[in-house]
């Protein structure tokens, strides 16, 4: 095998022959999918005016603080794998590590391209100064994270990945191991009544001995004095977390900006506790429903089929859903979910997942269980060291 290094580009040619090849144009970069999900009825395109957007350096506040490079594999002059390189500084300082990302993985049944397309982010990752390499996250762990490897037998909620069932295969072949796995759950709220109905009792028992408002959140109003408040709430409420990384208000802008459209007031909302916002939630309408069906472009018809096709979606997506860490011990989730739950009722969206929740975070995984909640996809983050 030849490896050549050629001005900023990263080539290996082995038997047969395969190049990988620093992605000149980001819309080749984005049409790979395509090709690797042609005949599986579970993919949903995404949206490709948002994934440019999600990639562009100048729009995108991430890469203020972090870089990117991005791989596509060739085979017989043929696209046939990608994966991205990303560098966060801000993650490497906040976590005193030498971690570089990959995301937006797609490969053929086949481990040599796989392998080579893992050699390139390495070598990158190398050549920066790092030794770790973790993901999928495409590019943060508040985007797409996480590697299907169980539940491959229906389509994916809003801003959560899907893939082929062989990845996790090329993956571990290629000396990646397990980091942690990320659990979803789904829910009808019609299914188990009991789960619910505890759930109300102590949701109310809650409210008898706190002083406590559920205010909702429009995004089409107040946006930036909402884009603080749950800035805030966001990196207290989660900085215990694993691979937690802060986020800052321009970040936090950038990503409730695109989720503008499909928020809905009734399912996004603040707790407050004596006047003072406590919690957050986000839940979002599965617009999956609708991408299934469009193709990934908006032109020349899509917009239509996405506008009339939101007033149908009947499921909901438990994007986001914190408290502030001296509430941890309060109750005041359960407030919140006990919320959702009534407002799915109020909507008629009874089903929905809950998504994605840390394997070892026993305390709510437990109490998922008693709700009566199915673990029906489990996701996984990968590691290497590469120093």
């Amino acid at each position: 095998m030849e490896i050549h290094l050629v001005k900023n580009k990263h080539f290996c040619l082995i038997e047969p022959m395969i190049k990988i090849e620093v992605a000149r144009h980001l819309g080749d970069f984005l049409k790979v999918p395509w090709k690797i999900y042609k005949n599986d009825t579970y993919w949903v395109p995404p949206l490709l005016t948002e994934q440019k957007k999600l990639l562009n350096e100048k729009k995108n506040p991430l890469f203020k603080n972090a870089q990117k490079e991005l791989f596509i594999a060739y085979q017989d002059g043929k696209m046939v794998g990608r994966i991205a390189a990303i560098l966060n500084k801000r993650h490497n300082e906040f976590s005193n590590e030498k971690t570089v990302f990959f995301g937006f993985f797609e490969c053929i049944n086949d481990p040599n391209v796989a392998s080579e397309l893992f050699k390139s982010v390495s070598s990158w990752g190398r050549l920066l100064g790092m030794n770790k390499l973790l993901g999928p996250t495409s590019p943060t762990m508040n985007d797409e994270a996480g590697l299907l490897i169980e539940g491959f037998d229906s389509s994916p909620y809003i801003m959560m990945s899907y893939n082929p069932s062989y990845y996790p295969t090329l993956l571990e072949g290629h000396g990646l191991k397990k980091s942690k796995d990320l659990f979803a759950y789904y829910l009808d709220i019609q299914a188990d009544p009991t789960g619910l109905e505890a759930l109300s009792n102590i949701a109310g028992y809650v409210r008898e001995s706190m002083n406590i408002v559920v205010r909702n959140i429009d995004l089409k109003k107040n946006f930036e004095k909402e884009v603080r408040l749950a800035s805030k709430i966001y990196n207290d409420a989660w900085k215990e977390n694993w691979d937690f990384t802060p986020l800052s208000e321009e970040e936090i802008y950038f990503m409730l900006q695109g989720l503008r459209g499909v928020a809905m007031p009734e399912f996004t909302f603040v707790v407050e506790v004596d006047g003072e916002p406590a919690g957050f939630c986000l839940a979002l309408p599965n617009v999956n429903e609708v991408l299934k069906n469009i193709n990934g472009r908006l032109l020349p018809f899509g917009w239509w089929k996405l506008l009339h096709g939101m007033k149908k979606i009947s499921s909901l997506r438990v994007f986001a859903l914190g408290v502030l860490q001296k509430y941890h011990h309060s109750g005041l989730g359960a407030v919140c979910y006990d919320e959702l739950v009534k407002r799915g009722h109020q909507k008629n969206m009874l089903k929905g997942e809950l998504s994605w929740v840390l394997e070892d975070n026993e305390k709510l995984n437990k109490s998922l269980r008693h709700l009566g909640v199915k673990l029906y996809k489990k996701y996984r983050i990968y590691e290497k060291n590469i120093s």
